[in-house]
């Protein structure tokens, strides 16, 4: 099959399967908002959960967990992952069993309908220009995990451009050392085959998505902030390119 011809077989696929991923987010962004004003997002965060994981099997794409240490879906964690492209948000509050917000970035705040889903969910925004600003969502992530809630943090600021991390940027391992609640490293492999940053393209595959052995408070209490960094990042990176199961 020779380039051209190659590229147009993508094309066509994934216009396939943006048709009903965007077809189903669509009126489903619309009852999470409505739903938003009735009730509180905890107490439909099994239907949210589920409709994530749904728009992302019509989009063929299928996600394989991997737990590596057993952990408690009642208890708040951190979890600090990989930045890959749009469709983390899916995969990651998809199936995540915890209740869960994320920390994202404020301009994916101002997007049409996605931006209001985010704010009537609780998802956090964070400002890579304005450091006040950071330090306030850092803070505002700290309240939410006084509160019973888990944190999703991706602490390379930015998805990735060739598959592997991006430079871990400090303020989530101040959170986590400010928060005083355990770490989970989490991974998604082979997401970076599916989607890329740049491109609407989208190869219908299977992703993985690795959970890490639990990093107590405990161990980092008395680390700084660029320990703790260290740590996570090794973590990760031993789960990244450890060989899938």
């Amino acid at each position: 099959m020779n380039k051209k011809i190659k590229s147009l077989f993508e094309w066509i696929v994934t216009i396939c399967i943006w048709i009903p991923g965007l077809g189903l987010f669509i009126p489903i962004a619309i009852v999470i908002i409505l739903g938003s004003f009735i009730t509180t997002s905890r107490s439909f965060d099994k239907f949210i959960k589920a409709c994530a994981r749904l728009i992302l099997r019509c989009m063929f794409i299928r996600v394989q967990i991997e737990e590596l240490e057993k952990f408690d879906h009642q208890k708040v964690f951190i979890f600090i992952a990989n930045h890959v492209n749009i469709l983390d948000i899916l995969i990651l509050f998809g199936h995540i069993p915890n209740y869960v917000r994320g920390v994202e970035l404020d301009k994916h705040f101002s997007w049409p309908l996605y931006g209001l889903v985010l704010k009537r969910m609780g998802h956090i925004p964070i400002s890579h220009q304005n450091p006040r600003r950071a330090m306030q969502s850092i803070a505002a992530a700290q309240n939410a995990i006084e509160k019973g809630t888990s944190i999703i943090i991706l602490p390379e600021g930015g998805r990735t451009l060739d598959g592997h991390f991006k430079p871990f940027k400090r303020g989530s391992f101040f959170l986590a050392k400010q928060a005083k609640v355990d770490i989970i490293p989490t991974v998604m492999l082979n997401a970076f085959q599916v989607m890329r940053k740049g491109s609407l393209k989208i190869r219908p595959g299977k992703i993985i998505l690795r959970f890490g052995k639990i990093i107590p408070y405990e161990s980092i209490q008395s680390l700084e902030v660029d320990e703790i960094k260290s740590l996570v990042h090794s973590e990760m990176t031993r789960l990244f390119y450890e060989q899938a199961t």
